[in-house]
This record gives structure tokens, sequence and C-alpha cells, in this order.
């Protein structure tokens, strides 16, 4: 099997996964390449149930052939995203009680961008799988200039966890501030990876407010979420070397060394 084959076979698995687990057709579009027989995936028996239940992977192709073509070449050409497909991968990120807030915020708010979100974290909340972007490119005034009159609290929050995802991290430590607190399992799920990342300013943000976290929902969403959290975990030690070489005098001092001690003191080994 060449390289090109060993691609579409694993993409063709990742479609089949999406329909077994009920992520959704908008999942099945942001998944599907060139040169993927969805045909073929149809008649598999292992999903032939579900295809069954009115999942018909031929008539996707056949009724949305431009919506796929935007999501192949939009990728391929730095083309600016539709605001459709826009909607479909921000979705992904919320749980799926979410998605009627998640199409009201990105009919109001701009989030058109010439950089596609081509890498998603992989974390299950509440026993659904969701995708979180590792950056999003938008012009940040999109959401400070809106009305929050107009939105609900939840509507607030789910922006706010959008833009910690924002490529600048000044603006990521902003918007940290505004849901460090929130007691909901997929807001734990952006601020974990946060935890993740290298910039001092947002560890500093978390650290100040690692004894006011709920420490059982990031328990639970941690425990569901082992590989998650240990490359989290690899990332930090890896970090403390690489990023602040001899910046401080014990190793230990590196603040995203002092959030991961708590986290295994009062999270992991309990």
């Amino acid at each position: 099997m060449d390289q090109e084959q060993w691609h579409k076979q694993l993409l063709q698995e990742q479609i089949c996964a999406a329909v077994k687990n009920h992520y959704g057709l908008w999942k099945i579009f942001s998944l599907t390449k060139e040169g993927v027989d969805l045909n073929a995936i149809a008649e598999r028996e292992d999903i032939i149930k579900f295809v069954d239940r009115g999942i018909n992977l031929g008539d996707i192709v056949e009724k949305n052939e431009s919506l796929l073509h935007d999501a192949v070449f939009s990728q391929k050409l730095n083309m600016n995203l539709t605001p459709y497909l826009i909607e479909l991968q921000l979705k992904q990120a919320f749980p799926s009680f979410l998605q009627n807030d998640v199409k009201f915020i990105t009919n109001l708010i701009d989030f058109s961008s010439k950089y596609p979100i081509n890498y998603k974290i992989e974390i299950v909340v509440d026993n659904e799988l969701l995708l979180i972007p590792y950056r999003i490119y938008l012009n940040v005034d999109a959401c400070k200039s809106i009305s929050t009159t107009s939105l609900s609290d939840i509507q607030k929050i789910i922006i706010n966890c959008i833009m910690t995802r924002h490529h600048n991290g000044y603006i990521r430590e902003e918007f940290l501030k505004r849901i460090i607190l929130c007691k909901h399992s997929f807001v734990v799920a952006f601020v974990l990876q946060l935890l993740g990342e290298y910039v001092v300013e947002i560890l500093n943000e978390i650290y100040k407010h690692l004894y006011k976290l709920d420490l059982a929902l990031y328990k639970e969403v941690i425990s569901n979420n082992r590989k998650f959290y240990d490359l989290i975990k690899e990332r930090i030690i890896s970090y403390s070397t690489y990023y602040y070489p001899g910046k401080f005098k014990y190793k230990t001092d590196y603040v995203g060394l002092k959030i991961l001690n708590f986290f295994e003191t009062y999270i992991i080994r309990t």
C-alpha cells in the first residue's frame, strides 16, 4: 500500500468513526477529502445500521458537492472559509446541547479567516468527543465590539472559550480570565489545553486560581482523557527546559511545574 492509498484508508476510517459515534453529518463534512469513496464506506457492515437510520453518504456527496469542494480547497489554497464551514468546525468544539448557541454566535460574529482550522485537539467531555481548535486566526475586534446584552450567559462563555484559542497569546490570556472559574466540563477542556502552552503569563493566571478550581470537575475530565493529560504533562516538563533554561534558581520555580505538582497532588493521586 503506497502512501496515498494509506492516507485515503485513514480518512475512510475517520469518517466511519464519525458515523458510528453519532458525531453528526457536519463531522463527516469536516473529515471529507478528495478521493474518499463515501459510497463504499456506506456499504461497510459495521456502519450499515447507522446508514439505515438515514445517514446516506452517497446523498451527502451528491447534495453537498459545493460544500465538500469548499472544505477541500479552502485548506489547499488558503481561501476564506465560508461562514457555514466555520460554523461546522466550531460546533465540533462544544457539546451537542450547545449546537444552537454556537450557530447563533457564528451568525452574529464574523469569524471569517484566510487561515483554516486544520489542527484540532481531541478530548472527551461527558461522553462526547470534542475537537477543540489548536489556533484560530481572526480579528479580535469582531468579538469585542458585539453587544453582550444580546447574549445569554452560556453564549458569552462559548465566545470566551473560542477566544482562548486565538493566535495571539495576550488575547488567550485575556479571555482565560473570563472562564477560569466557570463550572462546566467543556470549559475545563479549554483551560487544560492552555495549561499545556509555554506562555508564562497564561500559566500565572491559572496558578493564581488553583485553589478556587472545581477539582472534582477537573478530576472527572482528566480521568477520561489520561493520554491528553499525559501529553500536557510532557509539554510542561519540556517547556521548563526549552523555553526557560537557567531563568530560575530552582527548576521547580517554573510556574508550569508548580501547577503540575498541584494537579498531581490534589487531582491525580487522590
